[in-house]
C-alpha cells in the first residue's frame, strides 16, 4: 500500500506518467520534464481565467453614503456627485432634512435617494403587506407587523433631471435589501405623486408569510377582503397553517370553525388578501 501511495503521489505532482495497456507501467519523469507539464496547465488555467474575465459583466450598484456630521455637507456632496454619474442613495442622520434643499439642485445624476435615519418612537396599527398613511402626518407606513419603514417625503423634489425621494426609517442600519426595495419604489413610482392610496403595492418591502412563519403568537384579529367582490369582514382566530412558496397564504380558522386562505401582495389565487391584522 505505501508503493501505491507513493506512486499516487508522484503521479499528482507530475513526475510519474502511467500508460494503460495489458500491463500498467510507471515512468518516473526527470524534475526539468515534470515542471515544464505544470507550468504549462498553470498558463491553460490563466487563459481559461482571462477568457471569463472577458465575458463577466460587472454589476453596478448604486452609490451608498453614510453621513454622520453634517457640518461640510454641501460641499462634501458636490465633490461626491461630480464623481457619480448613475444614481446614489444617502443616508442622512435625524434632523438634516434640509439637506435635501442640497441635493435637489444637483442635475447630473439620475436618482437620488436619501434616507433619514430617526430614532423617534413609532406607533402604529399593524398592517400587513401594505402601504398606510397617517392623515395628521402625512406619513406612510410600510410594515410587515414587525419592521417599520416611515416615508414623510413621497413625493419627488425636482431640480433639472434629478429626482430626489427622501424617507425616514427607524432602522439604525438598513440593509442592501432594504436599499434595492427602495430604488424599485422610485422607479415604479418614478413621476406619480402617491396620496391617500391605502395599497400601492409595489410599495410593499417585506414578505409578511416570513413574518407569520416565525410569529410567537397564532391568534390574530385581521379585516379582510374578498378578491371577487371587494366584501370586507372581521374575523378572529388562530393561525392554523403557512404556505410559503410562490403562492404564499396563510390559513385561519375561526372559533366557528370557518377556515380562511388570506393572502396579500405574493398571493395570487386567495380567494381573501389582508388588510390589517393584530395578534391578541
Amino acid at each position: 500500500s505505501r508503493v501505491n501511495d507513493t506512486i499516487a503521489s508522484l503521479e499528482r505532482r507530475g513526475f510519474v506518467e502511467v500508460n494503460i495497456g495489458e500491463r500498467k507501467v510507471f515512468v518516473a519523469l526527470p524534475p526539468n520534464i515534470a515542471f515544464s507539464r505544470l507550468i504549462n496547465e498553470v498558463e491553460l488555467l490563466r487563459d481559461k481565467v482571462e477568457d471569463y474575465q472577458k465575458g463577466y459583466v460587472k454589476e453596478e450598484k448604486p452609490f451608498i453614503l453614510h453621513l454622520r456630521r453634517t457640518t461640510d455637507f454641501p460641499t462634501f456632496i458636490d465633490e461626491i456627485l461630480k464623481r457619480t454619474s448613475h444614481e446614489i442613495t444617502i443616508v442622512l442622520p435625524d434632523g438634516a432634512e434640509h439637506l435635501l434643499d442640497v441635493l435637489s439642485k444637483n442635475s447630473a445624476i439620475d436618482y437620488i435617494t436619501v434616507v433619514v435615519v430617526s430614532k423617534r418612537p413609532v406607533s402604529f396599527s399593524y398592517t400587513i403587506n401594505y402601504v398606510v398613511e397617517d392623515p395628521g402626518d402625512n406619513v406612510l407606513i410600510l410594515s410587515d407587523a414587525k419592521n417599520v419603514l416611515m416615508m414623510p417625503y413621497i413625493s419627488y423634489k425636482y431640480g433639472g433631471r434629478t429626482k430626489v425621494l427622501g424617507f425616514y426609517t427607524n432602522y439604525k442600519e438598513v440593509s442592501w435589501y432594504v436599499y434595492s426595495y427602495i430604488r424599485k419604489l422610485a422607479e415604479t413610482a418614478k413621476d406619480v405623486r402617491i396620496h391617500r392610496t391605502y395599497t400601492p403595492k409595489f410599495a410593499c418591502l417585506f414578505n409578511a408569510i416570513s413574518f407569520y412563519k416565525n410569529a410567537s403568537k397564532r391568534r390574530v384579529r385581521a379585516i379582510i377582503r374578498r378578491t371577487t367582490n371587494g366584501e370586507i369582514r372581521t374575523i378572529i382566530g388562530d393561525i392554523i397553517s403557512v404556505q410559503e412558496n410562490f403562492v404564499n397564504n396563510i390559513t385561519i380558522k375561526t372559533e366557528e370553525g370557518e377556515e380562511y386562505v388570506i393572502g396579500g401582495l405574493f398571493s395570487v389565487v386567495e380567494d381573501w388578501e389582508v388588510l390589517t391584522v393584530e395578534f391578541l
